[in-house]
């Protein structure tokens, strides 16, 4: 379970990094140059982050899993 939420907040961090990177990119980026390394850049931060997205909610289930378990382990400890 703790594996569970340091994936989590690995895969937030890294998130709030790809974010704040994009909008640097994007903003830098000559829509009037036809800048297309800085396009390809973005594009790959938007596959990126979505990679890192799904880790994230990955990592949510299992600790999500984890704990409907314990509570289910301790309802029927409870019950005997």
């Amino acid at each position: 379970m703790l594996t569970s939420a340091a994936d989590f907040a690995r895969a937030q961090l890294e998130l709030g990094r790809i974010r704040s990177k994009r909008t640097e990119l994007t903003e830098k980026l000559r829509l009037d140059h036809n800048d297309m390394q800085g396009l390809r850049r973005v594009a790959a931060l938007d596959r990126y982050e979505r990679y890192f997205l799904t880790k994230r909610r990955r990592a949510s289930a299992s600790f999500e899993a984890g704990h409907k378990e314990r509570q289910s382990l301790k309802a029927r400890l409870q019950e005997k």
